[in-house]
């Protein structure tokens, strides 16, 4: 009895060893599908600054940091005549320094290119990846 259940149990590891699970790719090609953008001209724009302290050790609560983040809107008119608001908001450094270089960099009536980033069609909000002058 012991020898068939040994058996049993050589046979069903050899079965999971040789199963073969099948990995799909996706090249960067197959992800700029769903990558969208759109062409509109600059109606308005708004970029607000904010510092806050946030405690740096939880059981101290006189010592804090100061942390930094930018909140930046765009209002872009598509080629339909549809107003669209574009937001972003950050605190990571790059981002940020490069949220306010696309408010330095734009004026109101430029023809700007939106990109969009991958978009999730059911969200409510519209968020964008870059934003540069056509």
């Amino acid at each position: 009895m012991a020898l068939i259940a040994l058996s049993c149990l050589v046979l069903c590891a050899g079965c999971a060893a040789r199963r073969t699970t099948h990995t799909v790719q996706v090249s960067p090609d197959d992800l700029e599908v769903f990558r969208k953008s759109f062409e509109g001209t600059l109606i308005d724009k708004k970029i607000e600054e904010f510092d806050r302290e946030v405690p740096r050790v939880s059981w101290l609560p006189f010592w804090t940091e100061r942390e930094s983040s930018v909140y930046v809107m765009f209002n872009v008119m598509d080629t339909t005549g549809r107003t669209r608001k574009l937001f972003d908001y950050t605190n990571d450094r790059k981002r940020m320094e490069e949220l306010r270089y696309y408010y330095r960099a734009l004026a109101k009536g430029d023809n700007v290119v939106v990109d969009l980033g991958f978009v999730d069609d059911n969200a409510s909000e519209e968020v964008f990846d870059r934003i540069t002058k056509k």
